[in-house]
């Protein structure tokens, strides 16, 4: 059987003819399937040729690959199943080994190794080799043993060529092969459960299919209920079909896999955030986080930045509309204004980078009657027909605005260019003026601090703590020839 295998990846040339299919069927049934490579039938260079061959096939024992296959379980099912996959399946399954052939040792999906897997995963799926009990609830997939002919082998068949695209798709490489399986494991369990029809969304999706028609005479309840029985009873065996099961295969690829563990472990997250213990963690916590998220908004606005500035006085009709660079003071009671030097030079039409003819504006913060927050909603897309002042200038893209309001009536209107910037500028304002930070980028910021100090906090309490044991530097063992000193 292992020759067979081996003459049907690599003699392209030999092709099975249906007598010959129903020669290695009988000798399948027969059980000669130990078929050992001696070395005293064969000469040097034609064992190494077949070893080379085993290799390419994945096996691990190059001169018996029988042994390979003497786990139990699966044991010698794998070995028939494989054969089963290389006689009805002959297409895909040199493309497999051809496929694999052509890549890095690392980066081959062994083919064996892969068989035997996949036959564990079945097994264990469809308790294979476990005794019957009575008590036991099984499940409605195992229907497809009674519909389907020969489902084992053709399942077998369809899960190898899925675990061959799954690690092709990971991009895996052998010392992936445990992940490769246990996302394999998952899509075929989550297939079989998609057939089954203990799931209710299975149930709604049976019962949505069956709409009789409004024309429909109104018969005894007898007949209807029996129609109805009929309808949906022809409706769920189409579940328990090869075409479905290969088609829900289709469906559960290794994205929507990916998917779904993602959101399990979110789910898993949320729900240990939820615990009274973490609540009162996160109340311990939420002054200290507040502090640090106090500390950014005050260092963003320390480090300054140039805002598109728009100046209006009290009497005066003209505005100035330029970008200025505006700053936070470190004794954090002054906010500083100036004109931003690229603006500079374009003005006095100079190349000189010096800021010596800048003007300068300091402001109080005691100064400052009110800071307001403006988005224009028409600029987004949303109209309203209410005022709006001030007006952003058509020609600027900013739909966002920070407006700074002085006790004289003086306005200062920065434009920014996202409403991080507005928000970062406005809770550094009320901060400055004892006030709570009230936009949405500060509540989701401390949140997620909130719950990574909370995470590290758990981790602390779960793994006891890492000691990294001090040896002592290895004495080496040649040393340098040691030089007399020279007596002066």
């Amino acid at each position: 059987m292992i020759a067979e295998l081996r003459r049907s990846a690599f003699d392209t040339d030999l092709l099975l003819s249906d007598q010959s299919c129903q020669d290695l069927t009988t000798r399948l049934s027969s059980g000669n399937i130990n078929e050992s490579m001696t070395t005293s039938t064969f000469n040097p260079r034609r064992v190494e040729a077949l070893q080379r061959d085993y290799e390419r096939l994945g096996f691990q024992d190059l001169r018996e690959p029988i042994k390979d296959f003497e786990l139990i379980p699966p044991g010698i099912l794998s070995l028939q199943s494989l054969f089963y996959f290389c006689i009805h399946q002959k297409n895909d399954f040199i493309r497999f080994v051809l496929e694999n052939s052509c890549k890095t040792f690392q980066q081959q999906c062994p083919l064996v190794k892969s068989t035997i897997e996949i036959t564990r995963i079945l097994c264990r799926l469809f308790n294979i080799g476990i005794e019957p009990n009575r008590h036991q609830i099984h499940k409605d997939y195992f229907l497809l043993f009674y519909t389907i002919t020969s489902f084992f082998e053709q399942a077998f068949a369809r899960c190898l060529l899925l675990f061959n695209k799954t690690w092709k798709e990971m991009r895996a490489c052998d010392v992936d092969f445990e992940v490769v399986s246990s996302v394999v494991y998952q899509q075929i369990s989550q297939s079989l459960d998609d057939i089954c029809l203990m799931n209710p969304s299975v149930n709604k999706t049976i019962i949505a299919s069956y709409s009789p028609s409004k024309n429909q005479t109104i018969a005894s309840p007898t007949t209807t209920k029996s129609t109805m029985n009929t309808s949906l009873t022809s409706v769920a065996l189409q579940r328990f079909t090869f075409d479905y099961f290969s088609e829900r295969l289709n469906a559960n690829n290794y994205k929507d896999i990916c998917r779904r563990r993602d959101e399990q472990e979110l789910k898993r997250e949320e729900s240990i955030m939820r615990l009274p213990i973490v609540e009162t963690l996160k109340e311990r916590l939420r002054s200290h986080v507040q502090s640090l998220t106090r500390q950014a908004r005050l260092k963003t606005m320390k480090k300054g930045q140039i805002f598109f500035t728009i100046e209006s006085r009290s009497g005066a009709k003209k505005t100035k509309n330029r970008a200025m660079y505006w700053q936070l003071l470190d004794n954090e009671k002054h906010v500083q204004c100036s004109e931003s030097p690229t603006t500079v030079m374009k003005e006095n039409n100079t190349r000189d980078g010096s800021t010596t003819s800048l003007t300068r504006t300091t402001i109080p913060l005691e100064n400052i009657k009110d800071v307001q927050c403006y988005i224009d909603q028409s600029r987004s897309g949303n109209l309203n027909n209410q005022e709006r002042l001030p007006k952003i200038p058509r020609h600027s893209n900013a739909n966002m605005s920070v407006t700074i309001v002085l006790q004289n009536d003086t306005t200062y209107t920065l434009l920014c260019e996202n409403d991080y910037d507005m928000s970062c500028w406005s809770d550094g304002f009320n901060i400055l003026f004892h006030k709570e930070m009230d936009s949405f980028y500060a509540r989701e910021e401390m949140e997620l601090l909130l719950n990574l100090l909370c995470q590290l906090q758990i981790l602390e309490l779960d793994n006891p703590s890492i000691i990294l044991s001090q040896h002592s530097l290895p004495v080496p063992i040649r040393l340098p020839p040691t030089r007399p000193v020279s007596s002066t």
